[in-house]
């Protein structure tokens, strides 16, 4: 005779089995009873940190108390955005049409890049004048059409004061200028609305125009009317730029561009309304400084543009504090956004956020990064957990923060991921959560609303239902999204692969094999591979001769067990790591018994570095090794083969 826990399994296998065959996988147990800890033995596995895991383990372990949450009153898991955003009793009615109309028509994660059908507007909708051959002015009339910026890095500045500004979620006023840049099929969406306030004579802009040495300035004056917009556009010169310019798709190759430097072309206004659903509701979420937002929601939804809509908005209301800053955690190894691609980070934004994602490597070093050794946290999830922490308690513990932080999440809705934005929420505690849900594909979505309640029942990956549940509580706010922008992720990590190393001085006009290395001595530190395959031990070496590596900093007592092999110190698991940069291992040299590397990081940064991390899923770009072949006839090149 079965007891009454080997009966609660089946019913729990039984019921599980019928949802994966109607293709929903949602939590299934009663509030009543604790789930078991069960781990049945399928033959379907996963393999994380050494141990291997079954997918239904993952399902019973990442989801729990549905039915407490479907069929409860109190919570209503029905779409009643009254209870979920916890707005008070007398606006009810008000505030749940309010949150009913947040529906996004396009969101992606380069900023507004994904639109709908549009009616374009004719090419002479603005006009462009000439100040030198770096220079331009813009003149525009159309109040109901948008300004596209497609390509080019430009300072634009604002020289009508009847006008006003409006550059994803940042404004800016007369005189002032903002740095834009457009790269790599990525697009900026300028708004600009007329300021009945502070009315402006057309004579006004004519001394304007003189000073910056605009020809013929009496004949443009007589042919522009009474209410245009002028905007200056100046090209901006970096040598990160430069070598950028040399890789593919770095311009737009399917439109007659305006100038060699910039590309620009005017849309209507009601094609991109996405603005307008992010800051109503940012007028909802009401952000102080001390309040952290996550931002959930499937893939390529917009989370990453939606966060940097938010944190200039936020910037450009406290414009007038000298502090004003915004804490950014990401949380997807993926699909970084200030560092290289397997890496979690923590940064501190003080200027807009106003360029490609590509730059961000560039422009922005986080304050803190850890390596989580792989592309997805399926490959070492204990790993990420403990980046994770090591994040917050730093953002604790350590910063004295003067503004809201912001935690971009994964697009990972089912299984593992679920257990891991769990814990992530758990963790940090959040006092605001956005979830996007999609509209295109809805099978990405999560399958339930994350209110706090949800989240204290449901068993995370380290977190049972029943820890950090004491002070979780946190506003929840729903929008939906029509994106149909597939973001091509590996294309997006090569591209800030090779950003990154656009910081090095010398990548303009010489081949890798023609830089200087730096020596690493073995003796110095360890090294951790990660890969998704075994290999013998005595192939170490060729793993690690021409990859791309992160450079780390382990505390000692987190070092439990390491192996020496041919005199290099191998260690099978990291727990805690600071991660302040990635390299090339250019060459190995048994003799001196040291690693050359090419890192764009410093001499100083360099010799705090105790552990190279192999990471799994993660080369070097094409574009680095093929290069060579421009500076050199030879056929002798490393690691260049020559089939012919």
């Amino acid at each position: 005779m079965k007891t009454k826990r080997e009966i609660k399994c089946i019913e729990i296998i039984v019921i599980f089995c019928k949802h994966l065959f109607n293709g929903l996988l949602v939590p299934i147990t009663d509030h009543t009873v604790s789930m078991p800890r069960v781990r049945p033995k399928l033959k379907t596995t996963a393999a994380i940190n050494g141990h291997k895991y079954s997918s239904l383990w993952f399902a019973l372990k990442a989801t729990q108390n549905y039915r407490h949450l479907r069929y409860k009153p109190s919570i209503n898991y029905c779409r009643n955005y009254h209870t979920m955003n916890g707005f008070t009793d007398e606006n009810m009615d008000t505030n749940t049409q309010r949150m009913k109309q947040l529906k996004v028509n396009e969101l992606n994660d380069d900023i507004l890049s994904g639109k709908s059908v549009t009616n374009e507007a004719p090419e002479n909708s603005f006009k462009v004048i000439d100040v030198n051959d770096k220079s331009v002015l813009l003149v525009v009339t159309d109040e109901d059409k948008v300004l596209e910026l497609n390509y080019g890095s430009v300072r634009l500045t604002l020289l009508s004061h009847n006008y006003d500004l409006h550059i994803n979620g940042y404004s800016i006023s007369v005189d002032k200028c903002v740095d834009l840049s457009a790269i790599f099929d990525h697009t900026i969406v300028i708004r600009y609305r007329l300021n009945e306030n502070q009315r402006q004579p057309i004579d006004s802009i004519r001394d304007k125009l003189q000073t910056l040495g605009v020809t013929d300035v009496e004949t443009i004056i007589n042919q522009l009317e009474e209410n245009s917009c002028f905007i200056l556009l100046e090209k901006i010169t970096m040598n990160s730029l430069l070598y950028l310019e040399t890789l593919p798709n770095f311009k737009p190759t399917n439109l007659k561009l305006i100038k060699d430097w910039f590309n620009m072309r005017s849309i209507a206004a009601n094609n991109y309304n996405s603005h307008l659903v992010w800051d109503r509701l940012f007028d909802e979420l009401k952000l102080k400084n001390n309040d952290m937002i996550v931002v959930t929601g499937g893939t390529n939804v917009g989370k990453s543009s939606l966060i940097r809509h938010m944190i200039n908005r936020y910037l450009f209301e406290r414009n007038v504090d000298d502090y004003s800053e915004c804490l950014y955690l990401d949380t997807d190894p993926g699909q970084s956004e200030f560092s290289t691609a397997g890496q979690l980070s923590l940064s501190k934004i003080k200027e807009p956020m106003l360029s490609s994602t590509v730059l961000n490597v560039i422009n922005d070093k986080p304050l803190m990064s850890c390596s989580v050794a792989a592309t997805t946290p399926s490959k070492a999830a204990r790993l990420y957990m403990s980046s994770i922490s090591q994040l917050i308690h730093f953002f604790r513990k350590d910063l004295q923060s003067k503004g809201p932080l912001f935690i971009n999440t994964m697009g990972w809705t089912r299984d593992l991921g679920l257990a891991l934005l769990t814990d992530i929420i758990k963790i940090a505690l959040p006092t605001h959560l956005i979830q996007i849900n999609s509209t295109i594909e809805p099978k990405n979505n999560f399958q339930f609303d994350l209110t706090s309640d949800a989240i204290k029942r449901f068993n995370g990956y380290r977190f049972d239902s029943f820890d950090r549940n004491r002070h979780l509580k946190y506003k929840l706010s729903i929008i939906e999204s029509n994106n149909r922008r597939v973001k091509k992720n590996q294309m997006t990590r090569d591209l800030q692969q090779l950003s990154y190393m656009a910081k090095m001085p010398d990548i303009l006009y010489k081949p890798i094999y023609a830089m200087n290395p730096y020596k690493l001595l073995w003796s110095k530190v360890y090294v951790k591979i990660q890969l998704d395959s075994r290999f013998a031990p005595k192939l170490s070496l060729d793993v690690l001769n021409c990859s791309w590596i992160h450079l780390c900093r382990l505390d000692p007592k987190f070092i439990d067990k390491y192996y020496v092999e041919m005199g290099i110190k191998f260690i099978d698991s990291i727990d805690r790591n600071e991660c302040f940069g990635s390299a090339i291992i250019r060459g190995i040299d048994f003799q001196n018994k040291c690693f050359y590397i090419l890192s764009p990081e410093s001499r100083e940064i360099l010799e705090s570095v105790n552990c190279i991390v192999r990471p799994s899923g993660i080369s070097i770009p094409d574009k680095i090794m093929l290069e060579q072949l421009n500076y050199s006839s030879t056929s002798k090149l490393p690691y260049i083969f020559n089939k012919s």
